[in-house]
């Protein structure tokens, strides 16, 4: 995946994000958790987020860098917690466990009460 597509899908899943969370939120202070790996990239999305937070004063993104020797560990404890980031990298290196990874996606979007059930 190139580098364009990749950043306008993780830019599309912040804006998805805040978007719902800001209809449920109003006026309230949200924060949205954005998990990544890649240390040379985190200074380019630091630079989105502040852009991003200073038109959109209310929604405040916590970006969490995890090296990438941990990032994969970090990611199953989470979600297998329930406590995943609300946008995060995914990477097609590891698609042996692509299929574990979207089936506990699925189940973290369908529990977020701001999401639409269809």
């Amino acid at each position: 995946m190139n580098r364009k597509r990749l950043t306008a899908m993780v830019l599309s899943g912040v804006l998805a994000a805040s978007m719902a969370v800001t209809a449920t939120a109003a006026e309230n202070q949200v924060t949205i958790t954005f998990s990544l790996w890649d240390e040379l990239q985190s200074v380019v999305y630091q630079q989105l987020i502040d852009n991003f937070e200073e038109q959109n004063p209310n929604i405040h993104v916590e970006m969490q860098l995890t090296p990438w020797d941990q990032y994969w560990t970090k990611f199953d404890a989470s979600a297998g917690a329930n406590q995943a980031a609300d946008v995060f990298f995914m990477n097609m290196q590891k698609q042996e466990s692509w299929s574990r990874w979207m089936t506990i996606w699925r189940k973290l979007i369908l529990t977020f009460p701001f999401m639409p059930r269809q």
